[in-house]
């Protein structure tokens, strides 16, 4: 579980919130001008200066069995507002998603943040889905430099 504050596990565990938590999802693309921000609300909010447009959206988890798990992110299209960016963002590969928790009342105190890439982004009339992952980071070697004959052929 992650290390939320005091107050955030204390609100987590009551039954009836009257004050909800948001979870807000920003959208990063070097071909971007500005990154696609937005939250699963009922209405805009702002957190840290930035604006959230209040769009709902789902996650499904991993399923455990697969060799990398990815997560899968649907957010809801039916007014087409994101198409624009997406294909702006050549389809959106190569973008990364920041997620971040916070309460309604109190949207500039993070309580959770983290990031994972977006792989395979598709479009349809109702969604946009995207699969979400750390295969950039589980492809990286484990050492920088292996010294073998290609890379030193002297103390072979």
């Amino acid at each position: 579980m992650p290390n939320f504050s005091t107050g955030m596990q204390a609100h987590l565990q009551q039954v009836n919130r009257a004050d909800p938590e948001v979870i807000l999802l920003q959208i990063d693309h070097p071909d971007l001008a500005s990154p696609i921000r937005v939250c699963n609300d009922t209405a805009d909010l702002t957190s840290g200066g930035q604006l959230y447009a209040a769009m709902p959206f789902t996650f499904v988890l991993p399923d455990e069995g697969t060799q990398t798990p990815r997560a899968q992110l649907s957010i809801v299209n039916v007014g087409r507002e994101l198409m624009a960016p997406l294909e702006a963002a050549g389809g959106g590969v190569g973008a990364t998603l920041r997620v971040r928790l916070v309460r309604r009342s109190l949207p500039d105190n993070i309580e959770m943040d983290f990031t994972v890439g977006m792989f395979n982004v598709t479009a349809d009339p109702t969604a946009i889905t995207a699969e979400l992952g750390y295969d950039l980071l589980l492809d990286w070697p484990a050492i920088a430099l292996r010294y073998d004959p290609a890379t030193a052929p002297g103390i072979f």
